[in-house]
């Protein structure tokens, strides 16, 4: 066999640390990038010469390339027979027969053991783990195992490695324990220095708490903490900081079983939807349901968006416009729908419209794929309150008016309280869409919103070092005078221009009264003040911290929901120690994968 030497690609970084545990640092020789990973892992440094060094990288496939032909030439044209028919060829080849037995092989490759050509990989030289397509290939399965949530055993199933052998033969599957304790855990060192990183240049940040239960027993759910930040450029950003397992056990009650005759007739209106669903065809039941209302074969293959409450009530709500249409192309039944139950769930359709309005604003379109997971940010709880209130105020319900009144007090109980509140005031009244249009005593909330902008633009104003040296003195040191450029407009030459009027700083309140004067505008709020930065400074600072604060649930509300699906009796297959890795990564997914 020619003897090759070990090619590795650290030789393509220069090692300036190493650690504990494996963990080293290096620099990129060609931008001189500082990589922190695990020598163990090295997909990191894999992926940064893929993506920064295309000439590096080529460089490095085919030195390793070299080095597998390196090896596999002492073995070209062997061939092996114990006498009994059985034969063994490791070389290339297109075709192949000897001994008793005959095999084939599949892009110019082939292996003959036993008479099975290709079976066992027998003729065919394994990459070794630091190989760049092993990496790639682990990467991707570990991808995989994150954003479905799938259980890290997936690597041990039989049908799994079959596939693996079929599309790569080449590739040496990874065992569960080293994806468990060394590839998952370096990708999530990996995210928190990324984290670290990003969150040192933030310019505001805030922190929301999502808790989701769904066990019984020793974990009973878990508390996700994540962080939302602005850039320097004014673009939103989230990262999950950590997901913490809870203890205990804990219940709730169904918020319909306090209404019998409510819940009897949504019962009864489920059966009727899943009795039409199974009886109908579908190029019927298209003219009624769209894509996202219409499902078949039962509730167990409902997709996950229409588990949504809001989603199942848009169902509802289409169910009842088109009653009688559905009735009639399923044929006489017990389940039809009698005019006090179609009244009463007119009712509750009409009652809830504007609950699932605000759901929509506020939730939007995330749970088709957390990744494209939108911020946004509580200007919209103020109004959204108000909306209810009044919509509330306004509705008459004879068949359920119990509902009605819960609904209220649940409003002024839980959601009033946002109306007083300086931060919801802030945020709404620097929201380009509605200012302080929503207000109903303008001259009040003008005075909180002045007394929050004060509040929040002095905790955000640069210190003076000098004051915080010494606290006792009153007279601050005089600002060096500003140089006078060398190109200074001649007194009599230009004398004909006018003179460019003295501009001094607005205040706070000026900026306010300039501020409100404008029209609401319905661009976005966070665009309006990456524009408007220069002419609003003080306020822009305001807006900087309002605007990371989120309306509602953040992404690992989402990935809690998928859990739970994953974690269903019938398919408990995760464990909760190796699931709090799982939500860390998927939930940060943009952070490493990107």
């Amino acid at each position: 066999m020619a003897s090759v030497s070990k090619v590795s690609i650290l030789d393509y970084f220069n090692i300036v640390f190493e650690g504990e545990n494996g963990k080293i640092e290096s620099n990129c020789k060609a931008c001189g990038t500082r990589i922190q990973a695990k020598r163990s892992v090295t997909s990191n440094f894999v992926t940064h010469l893929k993506r920064k060094h295309q000439a590096m990288y080529d460089d490095f496939v085919k030195r390793k390339d070299m080095k597998r032909e390196g090896y596999s030439s002492g073995s070209l044209h062997s061939f092996t027979s114990n006498g009994g028919g059985n034969t063994r060829y490791t070389l290339p080849i297109t075709t192949g027969q000897g001994g008793g037995g005959g095999g084939g092989g599949v892009g110019g490759m082939g292996t003959v053991e036993g008479g099975v050509g290709g079976g066992s990989g027998g003729g065919v030289t394994k990459f070794d783990r630091h190989d760049p397509r092993q990496v790639l290939i682990s990467e991707a399965i570990a991808k995989m195992i994150v954003r479905d949530l799938q259980p890290v055993s997936i690597v041990e199933n039989q049908g799994f490695k079959e596939l693996l052998q079929l599309l790569e033969p080449r590739y040496t599957p990874e065992p569960q324990h080293y994806i468990h304790s060394q590839l998952l855990p370096a990708y999530a060192y990996q995210v928190q220095l990324t984290t670290r990183q990003a969150l040192a240049s933030a310019h505001a940040l805030s922190l929301s708490l999502d808790l989701w239960r769904g066990f019984s027993g020793a974990t009973s759910g878990y508390l996700g903490v994540t962080c939302h930040f602005l850039t320097s450029d004014w673009q939103m950003r989230s990262a999950l900081l950590a997901c913490l397992p809870l203890t205990g056990s804990s219940s709730g009650n169904r918020v319909l079983s306090d209404f019998d005759e409510l819940s009897s007739t949504l019962a009864k209106a489920a059966c009727f939807y899943n009795y039409i669903t199974s009886a109908v065809p579908p190029e019927k039941l298209s003219q009624v349901f769209d894509g996202t209302g219409l499902t078949m074969g039962g509730p167990r293959n409902t997709p996950p968006a229409v588990r949504d409450w809001a989603a199942q009530l848009k169902v509802l709500r289409r169910l009842l416009d088109s009653v009688e249409f559905l009735e009639e192309v399923s044929g006489p039944g017990e389940l039809a729908l009698g005019a006090s139950e179609r009244a009463l769930l007119r009712e509750l359709t009409d009652t809830l419209e504007p609950f699932t309005e605000a759901w929509d604003m506020v939730h939007g379109d995330r749970q088709a794929d957390i990744q494209t997971h939108r911020h946004v940010s509580i200007s919209l709880g103020l109004p959204c309150v108000l909306g209810l209130r009044k919509h509330l105020s306004e509705t008459s319900t004879p068949h359920c008016p119990s509902l009605l009144v819960a609904l209220s007090q649940a409003v002024e109980r839980w959601l009033a309280p946002i109306l007083e509140d300086p931060l919801y005031i802030t945020a709404t009244a620097l929201d380009p869409q509605f200012k302080l249009t929503w207000s109903s005593n303008p001259d009040w909330h003008r005075q909180v919103l002045i007394e929050e902008l004060s509040k929040h633009s002095t905790a955000s104003s640069p210190r003076n070092p000098n004051t915080d040296l010494h606290p006792q003195s009153k007279t601050p040191p005089a600002p060096a005078p500003s140089p006078v450029s060398s190109l200074s407009r001649p007194c009599k030459l230009f004398s004909f221009i006018k003179q460019r009027p003295t501009t001094q700083a607005k205040s706070l309140e000026q900026e306010l009264t300039v501020y409100l004067r404008e029209e609401p505008t319905d661009e976005e709020a966070l665009h309006f003040w990456r524009r408007k930065a220069i002419d609003f400074p003080l306020l822009a600072q305001v807006a900087k911290r309002a605007f990371t604060i989120p309306a509602c649930g953040t992404v690992v509300g989402s990935i809690f929901t998928t859990a739970e699906r994953c974690l269903r009796p019938e398919r408990g297959r995760i464990l909760p120690k190796n699931l709090e890795t799982l939500i860390y990564l998927k939930a940060n997914y943009r952070l490493l994968w990107t």
